[in-house]
């Protein structure tokens, strides 16, 4: 009876002693007891700000400084990247075509450098520095030392008009009747004819040459004064015109099929 007991001790003492998952289930137990007390810790403390928290006071309003943000604001011309270039380049350059490709937006221009005239695709250089940026309708965008500048299509040798046959040239023409600056400004394209780096002129065209006839002027014409000082742009033109003289005309110097004339238009008011 003894020697059974003594035995079964012997054999119960032989068999292995899970210690290992005694110390991982006492471990588990520890960290469910703590975050059982981190979470009523937390439901209990008051939320609140932390540290010396303080509230910013409300922003004075500054009626000039907001005109000031909305006068550099220009909604109507985003892509531009700021204000317009208005620039006509001073190099001897000269621009005898242009190619527009509407659906890829690039084109290319037939440019005189040198007396050599080359074709030029949008991003090619020109010249030393010079890089043809962009191609419009009648002038293409250069680019030179991070500045935009203008070159308009070459109108320094004007198309030759041929009058009706039996017709007199007259030496100066006169609109058949008055016409608002505004209906002027509005039906009437002037772009500037570049010589030598300086504007000389404005070359006038329309959609409806009908247009020009009506102000008494004809599609090619070069306006170089109006009423006696040189006009370089559609905005000097309407300014010079608006200052009429004492009998309501305004005279316009032109030069058409290389001869110059004089065209008097009557302002009306």
């Amino acid at each position: 009876m003894v020697r059974d007991l003594d035995g079964l001790i012997a054999r119960l003492r032989a068999l292995p002693v899970p210690r290992i998952y005694g110390t991982i289930e006492l471990g588990a137990m520890a960290l469910a007891a703590t975050s059982g007390a981190y979470l009523i810790w937390t439901m209990l403390t008051p939320v609140g700000a932390f540290g010396d928290w303080k509230v910013a006071g409300a922003r004075d309003f500054d009626p000039a400084g907001d005109m000031a943000v909305l006068s550099r604001f220009d909604p109507f011309n985003r892509g531009s990247g700021g204000a317009a270039t208005n620039v006509v380049t001073a190099l001897p350059l000269k621009l005898f075509g242009i190619s527009l490709n509407t659906a890829s937006g690039r084109g290319s221009a037939i440019i005189e450098v040198e007396t050599l005239q080359s074709s030029f695709a949008v991003g090619d250089e020109v010249m030393a520095g010079v890089v043809l940026k962009s191609v419009a309708f009648d002038h293409v965008v250069l680019t030179r030392g991070g500045v935009e500048e203008l070159l308009y299509v070459d109108q320094s040798t004007p198309a030759e008009t041929v009058a009706p046959e039996g017709a007199a040239s007259p030496a100066a023409a006169a609109a058949p009747g008055g016409m608002t600056l505004d209906a002027l400004a509005a039906s009437v394209r002037a772009t500037p004819r570049v010589q030598n780096g300086q504007t000389t002129g404005l070359v006038l065209s329309a959609a409806d040459p009908t247009q020009l006839s009506a102000a008494g002027f004809q599609p090619g014409d070069i306006v170089t004064r109006v009423n006696g000082e040189s006009v370089t742009s559609i905005e000097e033109l309407l300014e010079r015109a608006a200052t009429p003289r004492a009998d309501g005309a305004a005279i316009f110097t032109v030069e058409r099929a290389g001869q110059v004339q004089t065209v008097r238009m009557q302002v009306a008011r």
